[in-house]
């Protein structure tokens, strides 16, 4: 038996709100270019107190080394995972699974979320390049399977130089 899918279907009061906040954001662009970046800064709010378990075996081993770091950094259009202000660095902690470790995942064996995921660090690294950022990456694979390695690798990257 097939089953079609169904259309979403908007209410008359549905369609009129939308209709509105679009014509308000052309109507302002600029009031709308920062209601954008302030919805993004409660987004990353709420992800910092909902970090991921990498994400909070990465945050222990930078406290364990004293460094200093923000959690949830907007950068444009985007949030990521965390800011080191003393070396402008950004480090992005990424899941085997969700990102796709190449070393564990073949490109041709990628899902749909996986594809789009891998497109969006892409991105991520070229925005935070193009901002002056620099950017490393972490997977989780290596701080689960070689934490002591990972931390002696950030420990040189952050050292004073």
């Amino acid at each position: 038996m097939c089953m079609a899918k169904k259309k979403k279907t908007l209410t008359y009061s549905k369609m009129v709100k939308k209709a509105l906040a679009q014509a308000k954001r052309q109507a302002n662009p600029a009031a709308a270019k920062i209601a954008k970046k302030k919805r993004l800064e409660k987004s990353a709010e709420k992800m910092s107190n909902k970090m991921t378990a990498p994400e909070r075996v990465f945050d222990e081993m930078m406290k364990e080394l004293g460094v200093e770091c923000e959690c949830q950094k907007v950068v444009g259009n985007k949030i990521f995972d965390f800011y080191i202000p003393s070396k402008n660095m950004i480090v992005e902690v990424d899941g085997d699974y969700w990102h796709a470790n190449p070393i564990i995942y073949e490109s041709k064996d990628l899902n749909k979320t996986q594809l789009r995921n891998v497109k969006n660090d892409k991105f991520k690294e070229v925005l935070a390049k193009g901002n002056g950022y620099k950017i490393e990456r972490v997977w989780e694979n290596e701080l689960h399977n070689d934490y002591k390695a990972q931390k002696k690798r950030f420990k040189k990257l952050l050292k004073d130089e």
